[in-house]
């Protein structure tokens, strides 16, 4: 999924790597400069790396992001409602 505000942007994918772990990737950038930064989360379970997902993208909702890019599947995959809180 790709999320943005005016300033920053915010990349976050779950892969199954081939020992069959789950991995949560998290990039996020600056669209002014080179600035940028990451984290990689390893998870044993799909559960454990589903509810993850769904907490860091409620997150960048409340944080004001927009999301750019994502798929149908995605969001049925995760349970995700796409509609921004009330505020």
């Amino acid at each position: 999924m790709l999320f943005a505000t005016e300033k920053r942007g915010y990349r976050l994918t779950l892969e199954q790597d081939l020992l069959g772990d789950f991995v949560l990737l998290r990039h996020w950038y600056c669209l002014h400069n080179h600035l940028h930064g990451g984290k990689v989360q390893i998870f044993g379970d799909a559960e454990t790396a589903r509810k993850q997902f769904r907490q860091v993208v409620r997150e960048r909702l409340r944080g004001c992001y927009l999301i750019l890019q994502s798929t149908t599947a995605e969001g049925e995959y995760f349970g995700l409602e796409f509609q921004r809180p009330s505020e």
